[in-house]
This record gives C-alpha cells, structure tokens and sequence, in this order.
C-alpha cells in the first residue's frame, strides 16, 4: 500500500544519505592524513 511505499523509500533516502556522509569522511581523511594539523582541528570548517 501506498503507506509501506512511503516508509520504504525514506528508509532508502536515508541510508542513501548515511552512506554518502561515511563516503565523503573516508575522502576528506584520505585527503587530509598527511597535514600536521593541530589536536582537536577538524576540516571541513
């Protein structure tokens, strides 16, 4: 029914989105792990 529709695709948007965070930490790590930076900095702003 349309309810069970509704309630799985905000499941998937919102695992979709999980991922996409997870995804773009792993990068901005990988992009960052050679910089000294000081403790308790963190990028992005």
């Amino acid at each position: 029914d349309k309810e069970m529709l509704e309630d799985l695709i905000a499941a998937a948007v919102n695992d979709a989105v999980r991922k996409i965070e997870a995804n773009s930490q792993d990068n901005m790590a990988d992009m960052t792990s050679g910089l000294k930076l000081p403790p308790g900095f963190k990028l992005p702003f």
